[in-house]
This record gives C-alpha cells, structure tokens and sequence, in this order.
C-alpha cells in the first residue's frame, strides 16, 4: 500500500529556497510576456 503524507517540515519555507522560487518566478514572468510579443507580432517594448 502507498500513501500519501504531508507533514509540517513539507510546509516550512526556508529564506534559500524562496529566494530561489522567487528568482524563478521572475525568469516565468520574463519569457511569458516575451512569448506574447512574439506571438502578437510586436517588439517586446510596445506592450
């Protein structure tokens, strides 16, 4: 049988892996506009 368990040390967040969440989030952000221009037909700066 396999299970499922979530415990707290599964929810803490530590100071390194938010700066690394947060940086990667940022790197999402970033290329999803950039997909959007491209998609649109527009330089990255007219939207």
């Amino acid at each position: 049988i396999h299970g499922f368990t979530c415990g707290v040390d599964d929810l803490l967040l530590v100071p390194e892996a938010e700066v690394l969440r947060t940086e990667s989030t940022n790197r999402c952000e970033n290329i999803g506009e950039s997909v959007h221009s491209k998609f649109l037909g527009v330089e990255y700066d007219q939207l």
